[in-house]
């Protein structure tokens, strides 16, 4: 599922729609069920998408697997579109067309696969599953699916104009309407296209712009009162503000660091304003910063990145970054490894680089990506390479498949050419493989077709 054009979303804009050819499928909450495998098992049909709860598997053509017996269940009609956040209810696409103001959605109750509730436009799940909101502002509770309330400021283009706080409690429309989601009434009405921190302690918004003039307003999400006002002149219209994961510091595209526990200027990191491609990169425990710089020369770009100590702002290493002004890092959820877009993996502890990633270019001349596992002991390249984090080799490279892991990072399925192969990591090398297959065919009886369109380890 490679890119087919060449335009760009970067993933840290608060409305951004990310797709790749790699899928890690982790849970929004809880503890998943884990698939129980005593050697591969090769499912009828390409793997699309997992339950949070790991306990369904669902194939690009509608079949659904119990992954505690991996056993066809059930045949949905339709192209599948997402799980509640619960796994209690699948959301099937009825209209093909892609035409989105006529779409209808059947909800399935995975409990017994039954069809449950239709209805029209895209939908959307509030935190926990408790609530479903259609593109047009229909509320539905989705214990009996009945209609509760009706929003206004809610576009049936678009689902991407309301969002949820982390905790469910509070959404936003991008017109500014609040509603509380116990009765969903309109409590306040703020500034257009806000989006929440990640805390859902502050909600932003983008109050005015002009002329590179830009005025972000900041709210406090228990009282909804205007908290602070922070004005940029920035020529970075994409990202005016980046929040530390934990919530506790933002930067702006100036450079400038406040501590939101009080909305003060604590420290200045550039002394202009990051250019409209450039970007910050927080690691997931909040202690390191990036900020990737670029710069024009004769013979072309180059990208470098400061490292800063987010506890003292100090710079504590310069990286180098790719060849382009996209320059982008991804760091393991374990904030052990950072890894540039044109394949320099760093170890954090030491900004020493440890390994280099076969990263290839795309058609548009751009990075593959590269994406970790929930547990940081894998990554996996668009381009089919699986590496092995503790020694950075390549466990198994794939062709022409799409890969999926599951929430421990122990599974993996490599589906292509209408099949797919879920086995262990552990088992991925090309010998391996050969044998786990030969030893399911013998125990279970059955033949994998003879050709395939994954090309295994090759």
């Amino acid at each position: 599922m490679k890119k087919t054009t060449c335009g760009f979303t970067h993933p840290f804009s608060p409305a951004a729609a990310v797709f790749a050819a790699v899928f890690f499928l982790f849970p929004l909450g809880g503890s998943p069920a884990e698939p129980v495998l005593t050697a591969p098992i090769v499912l009828n049909g390409e793997l699309d998408h997992v339950s949070p709860d790991g306990k369904w598997a669902i194939t690009s053509d509608g079949r659904v697997y119990d992954t505690a017996a991996w056993k066809e269940t059930a045949k949905l009609e339709g192209s599948f579109r997402h799980f509640s956040p619960d796994s209690k209810w699948a959301v099937m696409n009825n209209d093909q067309t892609g035409n989105t103001a006529a779409w209808t959605v059947t909800v399935y109750d995975t409990a017994a696969w039954k069809k449950t509730a239709t209805v029209e436009g895209n939908l959307i799940f509030a935190p926990g599953g408790k609530w479903a909101v259609t593109s047009d502002g229909l509320v539905y509770d989705t214990a009996a699916w009945k209609e509760t309330a009706k929003l206004e400021g809610i576009s049936i283009y678009n689902l991407g104009t309301l969002w949820f706080s982390p905790d469910g409690k509070r959404a936003v429309a991008s017109d500014g309407r609040v509603y509380d989601t116990m009765a969903w009434k309109e409590t306040a009405r703020i500034a257009e296209d806000p989006y929440f921190s990640p805390d859902g302690k502050w909600a932003v918004s983008l109050s005015s712009s002009e002329n590179q003039k830009h005025r972000l307003q900041i709210y406090d999400t228990a009282t909804w009162g205007k908290n602070a006002t922070i004005e940029e002149i920035s020529e970075n219209e994409r990202n005016l503000l980046w929040f530390s994961p934990d919530g506790k510091q933002t930067v702006t595209s100036n450079g400038r660091v406040y501590d939101t526990a009080v909305w003060k200027e604590t420290a200045k990191i550039t002394s202009s304003s990051l250019p409209e491609w450039a970007f910050l990169y927080f690691s997931p425990n909040s202690k390191r910063a990036v900020a990737s710089n670029w710069s024009f020369l004769s013979s072309g770009s180059i990208s470098s990145g400061s490292v800063y100590n987010t506890a003292t702002w100090k710079v504590i290493a310069k990286i180098e970054m790719d060849g382009g002004e996209w320059a982008s890092l991804t760091f393991s959820p374990d904030s052990k490894w950072a890894v540039t877009e044109n394949g320099l993996v760093y170890n954090t502890a030491t900004w020493k680089k440890t390994a280099k990633l076969a990263m290839d270019t795309g058609e548009c001349g751009e990075y593959i990506s590269l994406t970790f596992s929930p547990d940081s002991n894998w990554a996996v390249t668009e381009n089919g390479l699986i590496y092995n984090t503790a020694t950075w080799k390549t466990a198994v490279k794939t062709t022409q498949a799409n890969i999926y892991l599951f929430p421990d990072g122990k599974y993996a399925g490599l589906s292509a050419g209408g099949e797919t192969l879920i086995t262990e990591l552990a088992q991925l090398t090309k010998a391996s493989v050969r044998k786990s297959i030969a030893q399911w065919e013998a125990k279970t009886g059955k033949r994998r077709a003879k050709k395939s369109s994954i090309n295994w380890n090759q």
